[in-house]
């Protein structure tokens, strides 16, 4: 059995602020790789409505060694990473003890 720990990423926004969000999975489309993430809930100064079950897509951009998450704005896109997000975790098995 694998030890599965839970990875969390904190990002900024554009105003300084921090929000913090637990990785589900990064997946790779047309070349590009995707972040699936999880808003952690009772956040100071977040914007992200806590009531809203559900998880973010991040599209990873290098910009010299600095590795930037920015929104997906194409629905088209974003509605394909999502389907295929979702189809990996349903596909996924835990074990718990």
């Amino acid at each position: 059995m694998d030890n599965y720990t839970k990875d969390f990423v904190t990002l900024l926004d554009e105003e300084g602020n921090e929000h913090s969000f637990e990785l589900l999975d990064i997946v790779e489309y047309e070349g590009e790789s995707f972040f699936a993430l999880l808003p952690k809930k009772n956040l100071h100064n977040s914007n992200f409505d806590d009531d809203v079950c559900g998880y973010y897509i991040f599209k990873e951009i290098s910009n010299n060694d600095e590795h930037i998450l920015v929104e997906v704005e194409d629905p088209v896109k974003l509605e394909k990473i999502s389907n295929l997000l979702e189809k990996r975790l349903s596909d996924t098995e835990y074990e718990f003890s």
